[in-house]
């Protein structure tokens, strides 16, 4: 139900998504090793069935977001999706 949503599933969600779209989109220009470890680490500890390894806040997951989102290295379409998830985040806290 709604009423018991929280951060923790907006989280989760974003973590998910994150994992979908990096399995179904070729990145140009490609990750570079650091980069796909970030990315990596990054689900996991969103994604993570305990939820003392998962993030507890919205900031906490910007300030570990991948570099490669940092700077641009994504195409357009990848940022603009990732930017509507955060802007959800934001609106439900």
């Amino acid at each position: 139900s709604y009423r018991y949503a929280d951060t923790s599933h907006d989280i989760y969600g974003l973590g998910q998504t994150l994992k979908y779209m990096l399995a179904m989109i070729d990145m140009v220009p490609s990750l570079n090793l650091l980069e796909e470890l970030q990315f990596k680490w990054f689900i996991h500890k969103a994604t993570s069935s305990k939820p003392e390894k998962n993030y507890k806040k919205v900031s906490e997951l910007l300030k570990n977001f991948p570099t490669a989102v940092r700077s641009d290295l994504l195409n357009l379409r990848m940022i603009l999706s990732i930017a509507a998830v955060l802007i959800g985040i934001y609106l439900i806290l």
